[in-house]
């Protein structure tokens, strides 16, 4: 059996550097340009720490490329059927910020969570949510967690640049 030669040896190590960073080039340059997303609550359970609680076609927005600035609230309008004239809203533990991206081949966002509080169910406030996007559409679940789920909310989503 032939013992690899220094060149090839260095070949190979570069090609699995390439490999590894590559990748992890790719997703942080396109974190800079993701979608804004606008979406309508179709099902929600629970007060979400109290705050207003969430109905049937309550809407909001949220530019995920600019998520750094979602800092302590999440806020809902109100559904022109929904009868109640004060604004809705979930309140974070801290600052909204990106745990986990994956892409489609070509690049665009396809699932992503956001996490506000603790990364582990440590007991601890948090709120997490969990986008599935496919092209413009998609949808997204808000779990709000206080050792255990406290509340849901489903919402219909529209995404756009």
């Amino acid at each position: 059996m032939k013992t690899p030669s220094f060149v090839n040896t260095r070949t190979v190590l570069k090609f699995l550097l390439l490999i590894l960073l590559f990748p992890c080039q790719i997703i942080r340059a396109g974190e800079q340009k993701l979608p804004v997303l606008t979406g309508t609550v179709t099902y929600a359970a629970g007060s979400f720490f109290g705050y207003g609680k969430l109905h049937a076609g309550d809407t909001m927005k949220l530019d995920l490329g600019a998520i750094g600035s979602v800092t302590n609230m999440i806020t809902f309008k109100r559904g022109k059927s929904s009868g109640i004239d004060y604004t809705a809203y979930i309140p974070l533990p801290s600052p909204l910020r990106i745990d986990k991206i994956e892409r489609d081949a070509k690049g665009k966002l396809h699932l992503a969570r956001l996490i506000s509080g603790s990364q582990n169910s440590d007991g601890t406030d948090r709120v997490l949510m969990d986008i599935e996007c496919y092209g413009t559409q998609g949808g997204m679940w808000i779990i709000q967690e206080q050792g255990i789920v406290q509340s849901i909310a489903r919402l219909e989503c529209q995404f756009s640049k």
